[in-house]
């Protein structure tokens, strides 16, 4: 997203697509996306919607969001998406259509963090309704080294910035049902580091943890494996 970033003052436009050159934008799209905020209040900032997965030879590997019997998994969220972005990861990155004035009152995005995804969602839906528009804008290109298959991996930057947005995350949660979402995506990148060897990020989700109240015995149990380890 830090391509983004510089050219944003210069640009004049309502909305803004964020979009790595190696993706594929469909022709339709950008009608579709406009036509879609033209429907919604003002205070939807976000519209995104399904993906084509391409391999580097742009042969089709799947969408990203599964069409089963009982609907698209992993379920889209609309409207106020606050907790879903915390508790879970749904949203294409690149089928994200995004409003002037939500970048606008957001800053920008955070350029301290090795990866602005996560932290975008987080800051975007705290004050902004996400829509997610059922039609395939997108085909997404997935390399074989993609940034998601080293995540976990010990020292890699994306745990630290990960760390950062839950803490921000941290302060942003009004209620109880907020602060279980947060709860579940710490345990979860608690039991990713663990499982990769990362003990010292897993003591610091486990640290964020805590401090929602959410805390279980056995991430209790993780966290002491983890020390030992350490």
């Amino acid at each position: 997203m830090r391509r983004l970033q510089s050219g944003i003052p210069a640009v004049e436009g309502a909305f803004l697509i964020d979009f790595a050159t190696d993706d594929v934008l469909l022709p339709q799209r950008v009608a579709q996306q406009v036509a879609a905020f033209q429907r919604l209040p003002a205070h939807y900032g976000v519209v995104y919607s399904d993906a084509e997965l391409i391999d580097e030879q742009s042969r089709f590997m799947r969408h990203h969001f599964r069409r089963t019997s009982k609907g698209l998994k992993p379920h889209p969220a609309s409207g106020d998406v606050f907790a879903d972005v915390l508790a879970r990861y749904f949203i294409s990155t690149p089928t994200m259509m995004m409003r002037r004035a939500t970048l606008d009152e957001l800053g920008g995005y955070d350029e301290t963090l090795y990866y602005e995804d996560f932290d975008f969602w987080v800051r975007a839906a705290r004050n902004w309704h996400f829509y997610f528009l059922d039609e395939v804008t997108t085909r997404k290109r997935k390399h074989p080294q993609a940034m998601s298959r080293t995540a976990y991996l010990p020292s890699d930057p994306h745990l630290d910035s990960t760390i950062q947005t839950c803490r921000k995350a941290l302060t942003l949660c009004k209620n109880p049902k907020e602060m279980a979402a947060l709860a579940v995506r710490l345990r979860w990148e608690m039991r990713q580091t663990v499982r990769w060897g990362n003990y010292t990020h897993a003591l610091a989700f486990y640290a964020l943890l805590r401090q929602t109240n959410k805390s279980h015995f056995l991430d209790w149990l993780l966290a002491n494996w983890s020390r030992l380890r350490c």
